[in-house]
């Protein structure tokens, strides 16, 4: 053997050593095109020290796309039972599809040529041994598991570690939940959410051993998502860690000692998704709300002024022709109510797309019957002929004016809305904070207009807040409404 081979073998040898000792160098041995992040790296030095612990509990929050399910749900299970073939671990996610989707990556991953060059002792199940292996789970030859769940579904008969078992690698357990939660509507629903923490609550409760480890991945949704509600509960008392990596740190309400940037509002991972410039341009597009939220890690109070006074654009002479509208550009809204009585309003109008933004041309507020807001539309449509897009809300009122209409107003249809108020304002409140929104500044109603934008949802009326969202997402694939989660029209 000459002394170059000699070398290479003695590198290697030690590279496998590394692997085995160390998760992110375990990471890129599996994967040598890993890019590594130093919040990566981070992630990896923590989840790394649980190997010599025992009962801890940590969350970790991290934007979409920034690599921490491929850590934590992926590799960081397989490191795990390299070690630890013996213990019983669950993973869990907001969909049973996903979390399955992690566990057979996992099982990949363990069958790789070079993952058993770092583990060669571990047997997994297969054809030559009768251990189980489907999609939500598989076992090792030494009695040890994972298993994967959607957030909800049913973890009997599986535990994240085994007190009193005479296997002592048992007692060394996992509970992997990576993000809970789907989307903002699912955190809006009070039944959804109810469910989900009461599923929390008996998995943490009853399946998790206390030598075991619980890991929370959590991008944030709101105040009162998983995280903030264990959090309400005095979590940081009772032991939690919290490592928190906004995409402009450092945070300074959650920090954390592997956090490298000194100044304020520096990017998270400039190499590969931008920097200050860029994740500004990012912020534009999906708004402040779901910014502050899914990539700050700092949801703000819900009902704290979604649309601001000065997101709203005036206009005292609009800045192009109305007969060069094209039909496409053009769309009229009708927000109904039950009667003429009570607090609510029918809100009518016609918005106009031209280039990036939308200008209000057209509204009508009033206290109507089914006859008179039969009369309004009909009117508004003799006014604007070159409109084609007409949509009434089918609540209220809205299936018998389009019954009664069908026949004289050409383009009417009828919505009905999927979800809740809020969730459509906030899925339009993107083009407000880009000043893409003009009203007329001398309408009689141009302050009520304003006053009802701004202050939802704690105002006495939201009709007119009902007619922008309707038809603003009427016109669908707005830049930065498709990048939000939250259902549209």
């Amino acid at each position: 053997m000459d002394i170059q081979t000699a070398k290479q073998i003695i590198e290697e040898k030690k590279r496998r050593l590394d692997a085995r000792n160390d998760l992110l160098s375990f990471i890129q041995y599996v994967m040598p095109e890993y890019k590594v992040n130093w919040h990566h790296a981070a992630i990896c030095d923590r989840l790394t020290k649980l190997k010599g612990q025992t009962g801890k509990k940590i969350m970790i929050w991290v934007g979409p796309q920034r690599g921490k399910s491929l850590i934590v749900s992926r590799m960081f299970p397989a490191w795990w039972l390299g070690h630890f073939s013996g213990s019983k671990n669950i993973l869990s996610s907001y969909s049973s599809n996903l979390a399955n989707s992690f566990n057979m990556d996992c099982q990949k991953i363990m069958m790789n040529e070079r993952y058993k060059k770092i583990f060669p002792q571990l047997i997994l199940g297969d054809s030559n041994h009768n251990l189980k292996t489907t999609q939500n789970y598989f076992e090792t030859e030494k009695g040890g598991y994972l298993y994967s769940v959607g957030a909800t579904g049913s973890t009997t008969g599986r535990s994240a570690g085994n007190i009193g078992s005479e296997n002592p690698e048992a007692d060394k357990g996992l509970f992997i939940c990576d993000d809970p939660i789907k989307d903002r509507a699912q955190v809006k629903s009070r039944t959804q959410m109810t469910r989900i923490m009461e599923w929390w609550s008996d998995v943490v409760n009853t399946r998790v051993h206390k030598t075991s480890h619980t890991i929370l991945m959590h991008t944030r949704w709101a105040q009162d998502d998983v995280a903030g509600r264990i959090l309400s509960e005095g979590a940081l008392s009772d032991g939690w860690e919290v490592l928190s990596f906004p995409e402009l740190g450092p945070d300074e309400t959650y920090p954390n000692k592997y956090e490298v940037r000194t100044e304020k509002d520096q990017a998270l991972w400039p190499d590969e998704k931008g920097g200050y410039d860029e994740i500004m341009q990012l912020k534009k597009r999906v708004g402040s709300y779901t910014f502050s939220a899914l990539y700050q890690q700092s949801p703000v109070v819900e009902g704290g002024n979604i649309i601001k006074a000065d997101d709203i654009r005036l206009y005292s002479s609009l800045p192009f022709p109305i007969d060069e509208l094209k039909t496409s550009q053009l769309v009229s809204a009708w927000d109904l109510t039950f009667k003429e009585t009570g607090t609510s309003y029918v809100v009518g109008g016609i918005i106009a797309k031209h280039g990036a933004n939308y200008y209000l041309l057209d509204i009508v507020r009033k206290k109507m019957d089914v006859v008179e807001t039969k009369r309004q539309i009909k009117e508004m449509s003799d006014r604007w002929p070159r409109c084609r897009s007409w949509l009434v809300e089918k609540a209220a009122n809205g299936e018998a004016i389009l019954s009664l209409l069908k026949n004289e107003v050409s383009g009417l249809k009828g919505i009905k809305a999927t979800v809740s108020k809020d969730e459509r304002l906030h899925s339009v409140a993107p083009l407000f904070e880009a000043g893409n929104i003009f009203i007329p500044a001398n309408h009689p109603l141009t302050n009520v207009i304003i006053d009802e934008l701004t202050s939802f949802p704690n105002g006495q009326n939201d009709d007119i807040v009902d007619f922008f969202s309707m038809a603003l997402n009427h016109f669908g694939k707005l830049k930065g409404i498709r990048h939000l989660k939250a259902g549209v029209l």
